[in-house]
């Protein structure tokens, strides 16, 4: 359901918090190579992921994306948001139309409805 830009954009914020307390910044390259993930598809996505503030990042030989006060507290909404969008959450499972909840779903007549 999720794409790969954001298995990777987890995957790589996820190794630059496990990494920060061995080291200040990581470069993407190591990333890339720890993942096993293309290194310029991850490049673009972390650009992204500092532009809305969730990483930091330091250009240069000793450069790299680090952490900062909000990279763990962010919601991984956020983090779909960035990557993907979040159209897919208002279009039916289905196929048939636009969500306009649980009495119109066709889905949700099959389902049992939980309350919390």
């Amino acid at each position: 359901m999720l794409s790969k830009s954001f298995g990777y954009a987890l995957r790589g914020i996820i190794y630059v918090a496990l990494t920060h307390e061995k080291k200040e910044r990581v470069q993407v390259e190591e990333i890339a190579e720890s993942l096993a993930v293309p290194r310029h598809f991850l490049g673009k996505i972390m650009k992204k992921v500092v532009k809305e503030g969730i990483l930091e990042s330091t250009r240069g030989p000793y450069g790299g994306f680090s952490i900062n006060a909000e990279t763990l507290q962010t919601p991984l909404i956020k983090l779909i948001r960035i990557t993907e969008g979040l159209e897919q959450f208002n279009s039916c499972v289905l196929h048939f139309r636009k969500c306009k909840g649980p009495h119109y779903c066709h889905l949700a007549t099959f389902l049992p409805v939980r309350r919390f």
